[in-house]
């Protein structure tokens, strides 16, 4: 019975990971009418980032969360960056 409810659990993560992804990519082309299919990379990349912290280190998924998230948004800044999407003097 409790691998119902770890399979219930995954299922709903799963589909909220998704979710979110859907409502960036839908927000993105609702305001620039362009679809930017980087917000796939960066997950894949955010999600490779905390299975190797878990494997590596054997660190908890939501310790290798909490070292991704901010890793991942400065190489995000600095891709946009990088693109010229903000204007730096």
């Amino acid at each position: 019975m409790s691998e119902l409810w770890q399979a219930l659990a995954q299922g709903i993560l799963i589909g909220s990971t998704y979710g979110l992804l859907a409502l960036g990519m839908g927000l993105v082309y609702g305001v620039s009418g362009i679809v930017n299919f980087a917000h796939g990379d960066f997950i894949s990349l955010a999600m490779f980032m905390c299975l190797a912290l878990f494997s590596a280190f054997a660190l908890d998924p939501y310790v290798s969360a909490l070292i991704t998230i901010p890793v991942m948004t400065a190489v995000g800044a600095l891709a946009a960056c990088r693109a010229d999407v903000f204007e730096v003097d």
